[in-house]
């Protein structure tokens, strides 16, 4: 095993795996959280949602600061060794793109409401945000490897030199505001049924994949 796999396999081993009452806490909390607001929300709201005392939330988490960091560190965790693998590979930029989006899918199916939150978190405070995402992500390197290969293959001419807010606003539109308007859509389109919804949804990643083919093409 090369030593940056050993490295990698390492930190991945340092990332907190929480238990059943864990994710039940980080679930009412996220729940209180897109309710309310981060400044809004208290302990006692999270533990009432959880059907925990107030103590037995505090036991586990300290505050509501802990909590709120939690809650990423458990999506990350989600995601983490598939975008270390996916960063890693040997594959074309756009052939990462579409194994990141099946997997930011698959989550979103999973966690409908994590758009709502992130949506909601970006707005009051996008630099706290960015801090805790990038300080899990920075170690493993993976935005700096996916942009040194889009770069790399821009300037080779496989794909079209266009600026990356406009790749990334471009996958995560088309994937995080379906799931935004869901309630909305279901009930424009799918006859409120949020089955016929989630088939829709899960065929976003070939519609997503289609828009950013076409987007980078080269001339």
């Amino acid at each position: 095993m090369s030593n940056e796999k050993q490295a990698s396999k390492s930190r991945e081993s340092n990332l907190h795996e929480y238990s059943d009452i864990e994710h039940r806490i980080l679930d009412a909390a996220r729940e209180v959280f897109i309710r309310k607001g981060y400044d809004s929300a208290t302990m006692g709201d999270i533990a009432l949602l959880a059907g925990m005392s107030r103590t037995s939330v505090n036991y586990y988490f300290r505050n509501k600061e802990r909590l709120f960091e939690a809650i990423f560190e458990e999506i990350i965790t989600m995601i983490l060794p598939q975008l270390v693998d996916i960063a890693g590979s040997d594959e074309p930029f756009l052939d990462k793109i579409d194994r990141i989006i099946t997997r930011y899918i698959d989550l979103l199916l999973q966690k409908p409401n994590l758009p709502v939150f992130l949506a909601r978190e970006i707005h009051r405070d996008p630099h706290h945000v960015l801090d805790i995402v990038l300080s899990r992500l920075q170690p493993y390197d993976v935005p700096g490897k996916l942009m040194r290969q889009m770069e790399k293959e821009m300037e080779q001419g496989n794909l079209k030199r266009i600026p990356a807010a406009d790749i990334t606003t471009t996958m995560i539109g088309s994937i995080a505001f379906p799931m935004i308007a869901k309630e909305l859509l279901t009930c424009l389109f799918f006859d409120d049924d949020p089955e016929k919804f989630i088939e829709y949804y899960k065929g976003r990643r070939e519609l997503t994949m289609g828009i950013l083919r076409n987007l980078l093409k080269p001339e």
